[in-house]
């Protein structure tokens, strides 16, 4: 039986600007020693070791036309553990605030009255080293002097496919904390589908603590960020990721038909990108129009990945079970959800 579910609409916000030449290689840059790429890329990982605000400007661009869209957001980190992001509309307030206070992470509109919670990304030496070896497997690091920043001076890593040769993100990193200024995420079709900016930052600023800080209020209705309120009706196979990229919560859920068996869809969002999960008997076949597929190890199971317009498709079988993971993210952080579903 085939389910037929063609031009998965995700919405790809991520990484940053337009295609900027480099300066040429004379003068000071060509004097200044560059890193080794794949010692930036772990330190880039790991996070400024000082605390610093900024201003962020992420820019969609439109798959079929011309036309793109932007937002803002208020950076403002602490440590791993104690950061804040605010995401503003078009009229400058505040839409959704993503603030970690310790011990949890919390996702909430000042509007509304309702909150997730779920558990602190985590981002372990190992976790790190494992994500390092991953992409320097999949990808060639090439790393060369970037252009300023927000007044910073920045290195600039490309990553390119080692399977196509397609380049496929580039990020400048200050130079001094590797904090990563400024981002672009190539499509299948080599055009940039998304950015991000900071437009602004500043290193070892005062933070108030009260910024990482929440409490709901009386009335509120609380719910956790890795599933639905409610199970009623679910099926009894269904699984769901234990992890999600930091942000992101359980926004709704489809059951389409394939034959006799239910096709699950569960949306995943951080208010910006949506994340999809098709999951069905393994005897239902689903057909999203992909192209390039190849097959991929994973931790635990072998899968195959593919590309649409809209991002990368990861899928791969267990236990009787076929799942579909959609996205605009790369393909480390897909395994790492896919590996998070049991």
């Amino acid at each position: 039986m085939i389910c037929k579910l063609q031009g998965a609409r995700i919405a790809a916000f991520a990484t940053a600007a337009a295609l900027i030449p480099l300066l040429p290689a004379s003068g000071a840059a060509a004097r200044l020693k560059r890193p080794d790429p794949i010692e930036a890329l772990r330190r880039s990982l790991e996070g400024p070791s000082v605390p610093y605000r900024g201003e962020v400007k992420i820019v969609n661009h439109s798959r079929q036309s011309r036309e793109r869209s932007s937002l803002a957001m208020d950076v403002f980190w602490a440590g791993p553990s104690r950061y804040r992001r605010e995401i503003k509309d078009k009229s400058g307030s505040i839409g959704q605030v993503i603030v970690a206070d310790g011990k949890s992470e919390w996702i909430y509109s000042p509007s509304d009255q309702k909150a997730w919670e779920g558990p602190l990304p985590e981002g372990s030496k190992n976790e790190i080293e494992s994500e390092v070896r991953l992409i320097s497997a999949n990808y060639d690091i090439r790393i060369s002097p970037g252009r300023r920043i927000a007044g910073r001076a920045t290195w600039l890593l490309e990553f390119k496919s080692r399977a196509t040769g397609a380049l496929v993100r580039r990020l400048w990193l200050d130079r001094q904390y590797w904090l990563s200024l400024e981002s672009e995420l190539f499509r299948p079709n080599r055009k940039v589908g998304s950015a991000m900016r900071f437009t602004s930052v500043s290193f070892n600023p005062k933070l108030s603590q009260d910024l990482f800080s929440f409490k709901p209020r009386t009335g509120w209705k609380i719910t956790s960020r890795l599933k639905p309120a409610s199970d009623a009706g679910a099926d009894a196979s269904r699984a769901l990721p234990s992890w999600l990229p930091s942000g992101y919560v359980f926004e709704g859920e489809d059951a389409l038909r394939g034959g006799q068996n239910p096709v699950w869809h569960d949306r995943f969002s951080d208010g910006i990108n949506i994340l999809s999960l098709f999951q069905c008997s393994s005897d239902v076949r689903l057909d999203f129009g992909t192209t390039g597929a190849k097959p991929v190890p994973m931790a635990s199971t072998h899968g195959t990945l593919a590309q649409t317009q809209d991002g990368l498709v990861l899928s791969w079988s267990r236990g009787g079970r076929r799942f579909v993971l959609i996205g605009p993210l790369d393909l480390e952080t897909l395994e790492r959800v896919a590996e998070s579903v049991p």
